[in-house]
């Protein structure tokens, strides 16, 4: 024992050892209180029914996380984080709008033995009343092609306008309420009604009522049709398969068509085997689907004869 005692790297080792197990003594046979800070803990609000049923709304929040300083046995603060830690705004109480100061009740769902303190600033929550606009409903869809080749001729929506409720501030931003963007392959569908800033932007905390709404389309019908090329002069020549165009427009304009012309060229320009822009001559209510209006056509020594 006394050659222990005579040597400095045992006693040093031995106190180590004997300090490690004071500390997991103190630690988890004591388990002292002990502070500790955690940041960015989310707030929510509650009573906000409540507060609606008495005309009022949140208009904003001016944060929306906060530091806490918690005061709980040291084995449990090292369980608290801000994962499992909220702050809760209670707005059932607000009668008239306002800006207030409130305070904020902090609480995990690890254990009900914290007790925590707001760190900082005092948050800001302003009230403000209810009102209501009407708007007409703007239907928001994709129009081109698809999968099902589609092209929609009209839409019609179940409800024409809509009643968008929002506290005073956000309701005078609303410029107007659409439904969610459409892709229309099926004649019939239920959209989400949306309000929408003059730039476009989605507004939150806006209730539209009714919240959604149905919308019909009608969809164009579609014909594959060849190509006949008109010369100066009245000539005409069927152009080979591969110059057929895709057509649509309403049913009953669709079925009377059997062939698209071109406008007439006068071929006495130019040389045989040249390629020439021509311009399609479409009926009145004909559309293409590709959008262009002219094709290239090949003029072959035929033609000339």
């Amino acid at each position: 024992m006394e050659k222990i005692m005579q040597n400095k790297l045992a006693l040093k080792i031995i106190c180590t050892l004997l300090a490690v197990v004071l500390w997991i003594y103190v630690s988890y046979q004591e388990n002292p209180t002990m502070t500790k800070t955690i940041d960015d803990v989310p707030i929510t609000l509650s009573g906000e029914q409540a507060l609606n049923e008495n005309g009022l709304s949140v208009y904003s929040v001016s944060d929306n996380s906060i530091s806490v300083i918690a005061n709980a046995k040291r084995l449990t603060l090292a369980r608290l984080t801000n994962k499992n830690t909220t702050g809760v705004i209670n707005v059932s109480s607000f009668r008239k709008p306002g800006k207030y100061s409130v305070h904020v009740a902090v609480s995990s769902n690890v254990t009900s033995d914290p007790v925590f303190t707001a760190k900082g600033k005092n948050i800001s929550v302003v009230i403000e009343p209810i009102e209501t606009k009407t708007f007409n409903i703007d239907v928001s869809f994709e129009q081109g092609k698809a999968a099902s080749d589609f092209k929609v001729e009209s839409h019609n929506t179940t409800d024409k306008k809509v009643t968008v409720k929002a506290p005073e501030s956000i309701l005078n931003l609303v410029s107007s309420v659409k439904t969610e963007t459409l892709s229309p392959a099926k004649e019939k569908q239920t959209a989400k009604l949306i309000a929408y800033d003059k730039n476009g932007v989605v507004l939150e905390r806006v209730e539209c009522i009714p919240a959604e709404t149905d919308v019909t389309f009608s969809f164009y019908s579609f014909k594959t049709v060849p190509v006949v090329l008109k010369l100066k002069g009245g000539a005409e020549h069927k152009l080979p398969e591969s110059s057929n165009i895709r057509i649509f427009g309403e049913k009953a304009d669709i079925d009377k068509i059997e062939q698209i012309k071109t406008k007439p060229i006068d071929i006495s320009v130019y040389e045989a085997n040249s390629d020439v822009e021509a311009r399609l001559s479409l009926p009145k209510g004909i559309s293409l689907y590709d959008s262009k209006d002219s094709i290239v056509v090949n003029l072959k020594e035929e033609y000339f004869k």
